[in-house]
Parts: C-alpha cells; sequence; structure tokens
C-alpha cells in the first residue's frame, strides 16, 4: 500500500497548509500540482486552493468570476482581499464588478479592502455577507464617514481619511470585540480629523481590546477616556521617528506617559528599554520582530525584571489587530468578571 493511503485527511490537508500558493488566483503554485496526483488529493487540495482569493487586478476579476459562474467553488472560499494597487487607473473594473463577485461567495468570514477608490468599495455587499466576521480597510484615501455591520467581530481602518467617528457606535456595531484603528489627516482644513476620544463610550465597554497609534497617544490630551475603558496597545508605525519613547519634546504631553499600559515596540528597543521607567504604569509590551538581537534580549530581561509581562515576541509590525494581545486582554476581561 502507498504509505500516503495510511495518512488520514486531516494530517493530508494539515501538510497541505504548508504548501504554497501563488498570488494569481488561476495560477496556485505548489497546492495547484496536487490537483494532479490522483482523485484524492484533488477532492483535499481544491477546497484549499480557493480558501483565500486576491484580487489585484481586471484579470484576476474575471478569472475568479468566470470560475464562480461556471464552477461550484464558491462554498469553499472564506477569505476575500480586494486591491487597487494599478488595475483599477485603468478604469477596467467597477463597483458592481465587486458586487457580483461578493454575491458569489456567501461564506466569505474574512474581507480586506486595499487602497480603493470610495465609489468603488462595495460597502453595502460586503455588509450584507452572513458570515462576515473580520473586516480591514486599508489606505483609503477619499474622505469618508463610515458604514454599519450587524454581525462583524473585528474591525481595522489603517490608513484611512475619516472625518467622524458618529459610524463607530454600538448600535452599528453590536459584536465589535476588536477594533485597529490609524486615521490620516483630512485633506480639507475646514473638516476635522477623527478624535480618538470622540468614540462611543457603550462602543469601547463592549470591545475586548483597543488599538491606536502611540505617537497619536503622546500628542494628545484627551485620548485618555479609550484608554481607560479598555485595554489599549499603543504602537508604533513606520513613520515613527527613533527616539520617541524618550521624554517628550515641548508639544507633546509627558502625563500621558504614566497612564500607558501596553505598548507594541517595532524598532528602537534599546531606547525603550533605557526609558521604560517613564512609562510607570506599563503592564505588556509586544514585540514586532522575532530574530534575537542583543537589543531584544536586553528590552525582555528588563521587563521580566520589571514585572512586565511579554505578550509576544515575532507579532510582526503590520497595524492590523495583534490576535495574541487580543487573546490577554480577553482574559483579562473574564477574569475581572468573575472578581
Amino acid at each position: 500500500m502507498n504509505p500516503f493511503d495510511r495518512l488520514p485527511d486531516e494530517l493530508l490537508r494539515y501538510i497541505f497548509d504548508f504548501l504554497s500558493v501563488s498570488k494569481d488566483p488561476y495560477l496556485k503554485g505548489d497546492l495547484r500540482r496536487c490537483l494532479f496526483v490522483c482523485q484524492r488529493f484533488y477532492q483535499l487540495a481544491r477546497p484549499l486552493l480557493w480558501r483565500r482569493i486576491h484580487v489585484h487586478s481586471k484579470r484576476d476579476l474575471d478569472l475568479v468570476l468566470l470560475d464562480k459562474r461556471t464552477g461550484d467553488t464558491s462554498e469553499y472560499t472564506t477569505s476575500l482581499c480586494l486591491a487597487n494597487k494599478m488595475s483599477f487607473k485603468e478604469g477596467a473594473a467597477s463597483k458592481e464588478d465587486f458586487e457580483e463577485l461578493v454575491g458569489f461567495l456567501p461564506r466569505v468570514k474574512d474581507v480586506s479592502l486595499h487602497a480603493l477608490q470610495l465609489d468603488m468599495i462595495p460597502f453595502d455587499a460586503v455588509s450584507s455577507l452572513k458570515f462576515l466576521t473580520t473586516l480591514s480597510i486599508r489606505n483609503v484615501s477619499d474622505e469618508w464617514t463610515g458604514f454599519s455591520s450587524n454581525q462583524l467581530v473585528s474591525l481595522e481602518i489603517i490608513g484611512c481619511r475619516l472625518s467622524t467617528s458618529a459610524f463607530l457606535t454600538q448600535r452599528d456595531f453590536p459584536h465589535l470585540r476588536a477594533l485597529s484603528l490609524f486615521v490620516e489627516p483630512t485633506l480639507n482644513p475646514f473638516v476635522p480629523t477623527l478624535s480618538y476620544a470622540a468614540l462611543d463610550p457603550k462602543l469601547l465597554v463592549q470591545l475586548d481590546m483597543l488599538q491606536l497609534p502611540l505617537q497619536d497617544a503622546l500628542a494628545s490630551g484627551s485620548i485618555w477616556a479609550p484608554l481607560q475603558q479598555v485595554p489599549t496597545l499603543l504602537y508604533q508605525w513606520s513613520g515613527d521617528s527613533t527616539g520617541r519613547w524618550r521624554a517628550p519634546p515641548r508639544f507633546w504631553r509627558k502625563p500621558n506617559l504614566v497612564l500607558i499600559e501596553h505598548v507594541l515596540v517595532e524598532r528602537d528597543y534599546s531606547s525603550f528599554g533605557l526609558h521604560i521607567s517613564e512609562y510607570s504604569s506599563l503592564k505588556t509590551v509586544s514585540i514586532a520582530h522575532g530574530f534575537s538581537t542583543p537589543d531584544v534580549a536586553g528590552l525582555v530581561k528588563i521587563c521580566l525584571e520589571k514585572g512586565i509581562k511579554i505578550i509576544s515576541v515575532g507579532c510582526g509590525n503590520d497595524l492590523g489587530v495583534k490576535q495574541d494581545f487580543w487573546t490577554y486582554a480577553k482574559r483579562e476581561k473574564e477574569a475581572l468578571k468573575r472578581a
């Protein structure tokens, strides 16, 4: 008997998960080759091929729509990414195309909308997905006012221009538990940028965790209402300059340092270690990079000596919701309820 015939299906699926998948929706890399091995491999690999769909061009969109119209793969897709890197500058696709695609994917749970023009985002179609739990909206340069979703659990709004947080309410997102925000300034000087301090208090109480940019927290004098109502992870972002862990300049508010409880450190580990005593309320530290360096090792040692919990090492510098911190925050919330 062939050794592979002795392996259970669950183990083969686990192995297939490690095979590469091409970004091209029709060239799925090593995993695609499994379709041509035998009938059993075909049956096991096919659902994994269509589990995640990334649409980066009009060609991608046409290929996926063609398969969805003629095949039965829609039941396998649980994750969808729509990105407007270059293709839609040619005017090759429309909002209606996206709406048609979303309509073919009723089981999608995770949606990412990256760098799309505002008039091309199918908010209504996405919000109508019955199983949607995670939504990431990134780099939407146009100013917009939001949307709503009854079933959403995790929401990321990164690099977008928002003038209001009026749509971020408990009523519009009754099941939201994790929220990551990084809002760009509005282009119109007469239109104010979203204020984190204006977030709905009822929504904050409902959340397990909140993520906000550290530089905005240090420069703000009124951001502390959110921090006092929900565990808030403050992170560096790629444009943050070196040395911002130290005592802030005159336009920053040094008292804010003593209120910070959770920090994600992306770089400048030794600098943060030198000034960690200024963060007198610090409870947890998450470290973006997982590689071992003297700076990382030194920071870990300092945290352990001061009784500061290391949530994760190597969690990445992406601004999306950090799952390790979310797990920690949920446990802390449950512990408070029991107490």
